[in-house]
């Protein structure tokens, strides 16, 4: 449990009261986090590719806990989120479709597997609904009766990242999973990655407080930030050669960084319509945080503009020149400046709000890098 002990802290309480009186559906809310690596309709064929996110974590935690009662060997398998009774449902695109639904229903219906073990309760079957946050209208509305009323022998647990329908809320008992303070991430990152101080804030800044996550990020971080701090610079407009062909290699390299990242995953015993949607998450994953350490990078620009132009000013009263005309040069160009960086990192966030659409890679990183020029 060590791990799962630090992503959850104080939230393992929660948990454990509802194992003691379980109910036939949850809501488990909380932070954004990274996307799902772990096998989806049948876990326990598989080892678990990357650690799961905070939510599926308490899910996990949820399941070892209820299986407990059979022995140690079904408890940390559903810790692991490898159990014959486990489900996990993410979403086949970028969000959760009737289709998906359609799957939940099928996992719901379908009877636990016995399970051999000293306990006389009858086997639950779990089913995990990963994402849910991006279900719309209509696979509420298919879902409402199986969330109201499973079968006795399965339990449903919604993971949302934001606030559900009070229609499907008034169903469920929800449970609030918080952020792990940065203090704890920092720790962590330092003690089981040995991340070097120049790099860690920026790990615990994109890891947004939750622990997988960094865990995630940590892995490989220094080719990460390789890579997109080369871009980075380029993308500041620090090299005058920075135009339509340096778009075009710019796309090339993060394209390749992307496919090696994706390599770890070939090798994975999984079908091969999982797998795609594991690469698929996972360059998703791979572009946010390209797309944060790009806003960070302007950020920190903004800041050094505004210091260097109170810097001028300063120096134009201590030195006694005639400020009129000196004073509006600098003031336009040290503005515009100002106003240029403004606009890239409105454009990040946009391109950030944009991936939910599933866009085209190739035509999405082009326009982006574009538009950073």
């Amino acid at each position: 449990m060590g791990f799962n002990k630090k992503i959850l802290g104080n939230s393992l309480e929660q948990i454990k009261v509802a194992v003691e009186s379980p109910v036939h559906a949850y809501i488990f809310s909380g932070p954004p986090s990274f996307p799902s690596l772990t096998q989806e309709a049948h876990p326990q064929e598989v080892e678990t590719l990357t650690p799961a996110p905070l939510l599926q974590t308490a899910a996990y935690e949820f399941c070892a806990q209820l299986f407990s009662a059979y022995g140690i060997e079904h408890e940390e398998g559903a810790r692991k989120g490898l159990h014959v009774n486990i489900s996990l449902i993410s979403p086949e695109g970028r969000t959760f479709r009737v289709a998906d639904a359609s799957r939940v229903i099928d996992e719901v219906n379908s009877m636990p597997r016995k399970l051999k073990g000293e306990s006389n309760i009858a086997p639950k079957k779990v089913v995990i609904c990963d994402q849910f946050h991006t279900a719309d209208e209509s696979v509420a509305t298919r879902l409402l009766k199986v969330i109201e009323e499973p079968p006795p022998s399965a339990i449903l647990i919604l993971l949302t990242e934001e606030k559900l329908p009070d229609t499907i809320v008034s169903r469920c008992y929800e449970i609030n999973f918080s952020s792990a303070p940065s203090e704890v991430v920092r720790q962590y990152l330092s003690d089981e990655h040995e991340v070097p101080d120049e790099h860690i804030e920026t790990l615990v800044d994109a890891s947004g407080g939750d622990l997988g996550k960094a865990n995630f990020l940590a892995n490989s971080y220094e080719r990460r930030l390789e890579i997109w701090g080369q871009l980075s610079d380029r993308s500041l407009g620090n090299d005058a050669s920075y135009n339509g062909s340096a778009v075009i290699s710019r796309v090339q390299l993060v394209k390749d960084f992307l496919d090696e990242m994706n390599e770890s995953l070939s090798a994975t015993h999984i079908s091969e319509e999982a797998l795609k949607r594991q690469k698929r998450k996972l360059r998703d994953t791979e572009i946010r945080f390209g797309l944060f350490i790009l806003q960070r990078k302007y950020r920190q620009q903004l800041l050094n503009n505004s210091s260097g132009a109170k810097s001028s000013s300063d120096d134009l009263s201590n030195d006694n020149l005639n400020k009129d005309e000196l004073n509006k040069s600098e003031l336009k160009e040290n503005n515009d400046r100002h106003l240029a960086l403004i606009k890239k990192v409105e454009r990040l966030t946009e391109a950030s709000n944009q991936l939910e659409r599933n866009p085209n890679e190739s035509i999405f990183l082009t326009n982006l890098f574009y538009d950073l020029i």
